[in-house]
């Protein structure tokens, strides 16, 4: 490769890496689950015993999302991925406990 481009150092002229907008964007998705849990809380479509209940199976939909939304064919990575979608959903649980209470 030329230099400044994948092989090389990277100037400001350089686009960013492919699949770099795509992480960023599907991370942004998984800090805005909080939200969500929230508000379907409040409007009473899920509680947190729904979604304590339903644990497992949320594990399960983050690791097969991280390994379909990761560039990388790694299972590392995608575990990398998956693990902050299932703190969200912990954390989600939490939230939605609070936003009923």
């Amino acid at each position: 490769p030329a230099p400044g481009r994948w092989g090389g150092r990277l100037s400001a002229g350089d686009p960013a890496p492919s699949g770099t907008g795509r992480v960023a964007r599907d991370a942004a998705l998984v800090l805005s689950l909080a939200l969500a849990y929230f508000v379907l809380a409040r409007l009473g479509l899920v509680s947190a015993r729904f979604l304590w209940r339903h644990l497992n199976y949320a594990v399960l939909a983050a690791v097969v999302a991280a390994a379909l939304l990761t560039p990388s064919p790694y299972p590392w990575n995608q575990l990398v991925f998956a693990a902050p979608m299932i703190v969200m959903y912990v954390l989600g649980i939490g939230i939605a406990w609070l936003a009923t209470r």
